[in-house]
């Protein structure tokens, strides 16, 4: 599994360091995309074990949106947790809302979710994900 890397309807997927994933998004996600992320981070999740923090760098500079099946798999992929902390780069507006949205309904519901920050650059997305005290982390704008 640690080498593999999948692609889905616009979404890549690949392990880049130990417990460090990077997804690139192009397009909209599909409900076929969103089901294969949670497939993927239950299958990292395993693969570096139940302790380990799991983290999440997606890039989403050429994501436009999602569909309707994948709306409703978000929820799903927020309730299975398989990342611990992940890192949004360049996320559009409206696809940010709906990120945001379907997080806080999560919480609503007593449902953990991951730690979630939101970033223009690469960069900027590994330092705030390699950060060694998750609990000082706060959303950026």
């Amino acid at each position: 599994f640690s080498t593999a890397t999948r692609s889905v309807d616009g979404l890549t997927m690949e392990v880049t360091a130990p417990s460090m994933t990077q997804l690139t998004w192009t397009g909209t996600a599909t409900e076929a995309s969103i089901r294969a992320m949670r497939d993927f981070g239950a299958e990292a999740r395993q693969e570096f074990g139940p302790d380990a923090v799991l983290l999440g760098l997606v890039d989403a500079r050429a994501a436009t949106g999602f569909d309707r099946g994948a709306r409703t798999q978000m929820s799903e992929l927020g309730r299975d947790k398989p990342w611990d902390r992940m890192a949004f780069v360049g996320v559009r507006f409206e696809v940010k809302v709906l990120i945001e949205l379907v997080l806080r309904a999560l919480e609503l519901l007593k449902v953990e979710v991951a730690e979630v920050a939101f970033v223009d650059t690469i960069d900027e997305a590994e330092a705030w994900l390699l950060r060694s005290q998750p609990e000082m982390q706060t959303s950026a704008a």
